[in-house]
């Protein structure tokens, strides 16, 4: 409500601010904290509940982290089915595979806590604006997610199956930043002559990223392994890296293979995980 004297604030976990004034409305975007560039501006109608916007920035936030944006609507809840201290309340629904359900609920609650805590307490929780010499009530706007669903649509996001050569690959397509496993190098073989090297490989990555070391079974289950836990890259050291000092490294989603020197090889995992 832009009546409402600078007092509605929606954070979004870094990706921006909503801000209702006298005059009208504005959004002011910041880094997402995920990433490092800027959300997009949001064009901003004053007559618009202050929950719309701020729905739309945690939305920003759940397209961040890899939901599927088709499957993201936002729901503004009529005054009836609102709670009775809701001016207005907008929820994220996302479409699971039973339907659209509620991912995030977002409630404009008004002044109704501060007013309810002033009355029983006694005490003056109003705020005084230095820089209009007024004094209010802060507002709050309420958002409400749980771990449990946000898991599952992140889950059913990730997942994917293709056919490739006949057999069904299984892949979870989590952005880099959610991905338990971020890097896993693979000697082409269980061999002692690979080993050494393979671990050395290991160990320059393993202090700048989750790095999974695994040489048990073929190359190509291997892959399939790491496919299924969404890890993003790939390294394997074959008989070749002995004498040219360089590694095959191969991106989960395209399953590009790409030779690199090995002491370039930090640099060049940080470009590639920052492109997906």
């Amino acid at each position: 409500d832009p009546s409402t004297p600078a007092t509605l604030y929606a954070g979004t976990r870094g990706s921006g601010v909503f801000k209702s004034t006298n005059g009208g409305a504005s959004w002011t975007t910041v880094n997402s904290g995920l990433r490092d560039r800027d959300v997009p501006a949001l064009a901003i109608d004053p007559s618009a509940p202050a929950t719309l916007y701020a729905a739309t920035a945690y939305g920003v936030f759940l397209k961040e982290i890899g939901l599927i944006e088709n499957n993201l609507t936002l729901y503004e809840h009529s005054k009836d089915e609102r709670a009775h201290y809701a001016a207005a309340s907008t929820d994220i629904q996302y479409r699971f595979p039973m339907g659209f359900k509620e991912l995030y609920g977002v409630a404009y609650r008004t002044d109704f806590d501060l007013k309810a805590q002033a009355k029983g307490s006694g005490k003056d929780l109003s705020y005084f604006d230095e820089a209009t010499k007024t004094r209010y009530v802060p507002h709050v706007i309420e958002p409400a997610i749980g771990v449990g669903r946000l898991f599952l649509a992140l889950m059913h996001s990730a997942y994917h199956e293709e056919e490739v050569k006949g057999e069904t690959r299984v892949v979870l397509r989590f952005r880099p930043e959610i991905a338990p496993v971020k890097v896993a190098v693979l000697p082409l073989s269980k061999n002692e002559k690979l080993s050494p090297l393979a671990k050395e490989v290991f160990a320059m990555l393993a202090g700048k990223w989750r790095t999974e070391y695994d040489e048990t079974q073929s190359i190509g289950r291997r892959y399939r392994r790491q496919d299924e836990i969404g890890t993003p890259l790939c390294i394997t050291v074959d008989f070749d890296s002995l004498d040219d000092q360089a590694v095959t490294i191969r991106h989960r989603d395209t399953m590009a293979q790409e030779r690199v020197a090995i002491a370039e090889l930090p640099a060049v995992v940080e470009r590639m995980l920052a492109s997906f």
